[in-house]
C-alpha cells in the first residue's frame, strides 16, 4: 500500500469513525452515513489494524473510546469542525458567478440593457460581463461565453439558437416627416437617407431595401453615412434625416413618439438575430442559466399595432 502523506489514515475510515465516536452507536453511525452496519464496523477494523491499537470496547449495549479512541475523536472532531467553518466561510464569501455575452453596441443599447434589470432581480448570483464590439471578427475570442449574432444563423465552430426575425422599416423624427412630404415609397428616393455603412455585411443597407422593394437606383442615394446604428437612431431622433428602422431596436423610440414610421416601405429582415456560444466543450451552467433566459425573454413579442405607419 502506498504510505499517504503525514501519515494520515483515509478520510473514508475517519469519517465513519468520527460519526461512531460521536453517537457511540454502530447502528446510528451507519444511518447517518447510509451504509450498513456491518460495513462501518469492518471500517472500524481497518483503522484499528493500520494504528494498530483498539479504539473502541465493545459493550452489551454498543461502543465506548478507549483511551486511544478519545485521543484520536478529539483531535479529529476539532479538525473536522475547523475544516467546516473553513468552507461555510468559502461559501458565504464567494462572489457571483461571471458571465461574458458579446453583443453590438446597438442591440445592447436598444434591446438587452431595456430587459436585463428582470434577469439581474431573478439570478443575483450571476454576473453578466458586457463585450460590446462592431467588429463580427471580435466576437470569436476564447474568454468570450455567449455571443448575440445577427445573421443567417450558421457560424463556423458555433452552437446557434435564433431569438427571433425583424422587420426593416424607414424611420424619422414626426418633426422631419412633417416637413419631409414622404408618403409613399418613391419618396424615399428623393430624401434625406441616414446611412449604416461599413460594419456588419449582413447589415441591410438603403439601397439594398429599396432594391428589393423594386425601386429602380439611377444613382448614388442622397443623404449622409455612419458607421454605428446607434449614432443613425440619434440622428434620426435630431430630425436629420430617414433611417432604417429594425423594429425590435426603434420600437421604445416609436413608443415614446422620438420617431415614427414614414411611408408604408416594409420588409422583412433577410437575416434574425441568434444566441451562440462554442460548439466545443460544455457551457458552463451559468452561461447556460443567460442563454435560456435570452431564449425565453425573446419569445415574448411585444404588439406590433403601435407601429404602424402615421
Amino acid at each position: 500500500m502506498r504510505k499517504r502523506p503525514n501519515e494520515i489514515p483515509a478520510l473514508s475510515t475517519l469519517v465513519v469513525f468520527e460519526a461512531v465516536a460521536r453517537h457511540m452507536s454502530v447502528k446510528h453511525a451507519a444511518g447517518e452515513l447510509d451504509v450498513t452496519p456491518g460495513a462501518v464496523s469492518r471500517q472500524i477494523r481497518a483503522l484499528e489494524a493500520e494504528l494498530g491499537t483498539a479504539l473502541f470496547a465493545r459493550v452489551h449495549r454498543g461502543v465506548v473510546l478507549t483511551a486511544a479512541g478519545v485521543e484520536c475523536y478529539g483531535v479529529l472532531s476539532r479538525s473536522l469542525a475547523d475544516i467546516g467553518n473553513v468552507f461555510r466561510n468559502v461559501r458565504a464569501t464567494r462572489g457571483p458567478c461571471n458571465v461574458t455575452l458579446a453583443t453590438t453596441i446597438a442591440f445592447a443599447a436598444m434591446w438587452l440593457m431595456p430587459r436585463l434589470g428582470q434577469f439581474w432581480r431573478d439570478h443575483p448570483q450571476i454576473a453578466i460581463n458586457h463585450f460590446i464590439s462592431e467588429r463580427p471578427a471580435d466576437l470569436r475570442r476564447a474568454d468570450i461565453d455567449l455571443r448575440i449574432r445577427y445573421g443567417a444563423g450558421v457560424w463556423p465552430g458555433e452552437s446557434a439558437v435564433r431569438l427571433f426575425g425583424d422587420r426593416i422599416f424607414p424611420v424619422c423624427s414626426p418633426g422631419f416627416a412633417a416637413k419631409s412630404g414622404l408618403h409613399v415609397t418613391t419618396d424615399l428616393l428623393r430624401a434625406r437617407l441616414l446611412k449604416l455603412e461599413g460594419v456588419d455585411p449582413d447589415w441591410t443597407t438603403w439601397e439594398q431595401f429599396l432594391c428589393n422593394l423594386g425601386m429602380p437606383l439611377n444613382g448614388p442615394l442622397s443623404g449622409r453615412s455612419f458607421n454605428n446604428y446607434i449614432v443613425v437612431i440619434q440622428a434620426a431622433v435630431d430630425s436629420q434625416g430617414v433611417a432604417l428602422g429594425w423594429e425590435s431596436l426603434v420600437r421604445a423610440h416609436i413608443e415614446q413618439r422620438a420617431l415614427q414610421r414614414v411611408t408604408d416601405a416594409e420588409l422583412v429582415a433577410p437575416s434574425a438575430f441568434y444566441v451562440t456560444w462554442a460548439s466545443s466543450g460544455a457551457l458552463k451552467a451559468e452561461a447556460a442559466v443567460v442563454r435560456d433566459w435570452l431564449i425565453a425573454r425573446a419569445s415574448m413579442r411585444e404588439p406590433t399595432t403601435s407601429l404602424e405607419p402615421q
